[in-house]
């Protein structure tokens, strides 16, 4: 007779997670953090969901899964940062552009991941789901950082070019926190 325990449903949503990434050609941090978006929406204490349903309103409820995933990932981000500059010994020729590039960046892939996680909560939390969901948003977003980022190493751009990436990018997550606002109301009430 074995000893072993039988998986909990999120220890097998993530056994079933990473089964699924070792057939994609994603970077492992952005695995990473679809996984740690996920989670969030994961109960691991013995509180009903209708207990939220009670104390908070649908938007108020998603801003702040919102907010808590963005403070996560800017940290996660920022030691990454912290990480990379210890171990490359600062290979940027900007140092500031480039740690405001990073936090940008973590801010939006939390956001994009934030209102895929929800969506995939409600679909019995199939993190493929995720993944798929979030691809055509996050590619889009991930080929900004990246020409972005390039600035930060050297690369020379016209004048203005830097802002008008970051806007789009800023644009981008501000369309995606209105569509979460907006969608996140219907998600609720099933």
């Amino acid at each position: 007779m074995s000893s072993e325990k039988p998986y909990s449903f999120f220890q097998s949503v993530e056994r079933s997670f990473d089964k699924a990434a070792i057939f994609t050609d994603w970077d492992a941090g952005i695995l990473e953090q679809i996984k740690q978006c996920n989670s969030v929406y994961q109960m691991r204490f013995p509180v009903k969901i209708n207990y939220f349903y009670s104390i908070a309103s649908p938007v108020d409820f998603i801003i702040s899964k919102l907010l808590y995933n963005i403070i996560l990932m800017i940290l996660m981000s920022v030691i990454s940062l912290f990480l990379f500059y210890t171990f490359l010994k600062n290979p940027t020729t900007n140092s500031i552009r480039f740690t405001a590039i990073v936090i940008l960046g973590g801010a939006s892939i939390s956001i994009v991941f934030t209102l895929m996680s929800a969506i995939a909560a409600k679909a019995q939390q199939n993190a493929a789901l995720i993944a798929i969901l979030g691809f055509p948003v996050i590619l889009p977003l991930l080929l900004l950082l990246m020409r972005l980022s390039k600035s930060a190493f050297g690369e020379v751009f016209k004048d203005g070019a830097i802002l008008q990436l970051a806007a789009l990018i800023i644009g981008l997550d501000a369309l995606i926190v209105v569509m979460a606002v907006i969608l996140f109301p219907y998600l609720w009430k099933e």
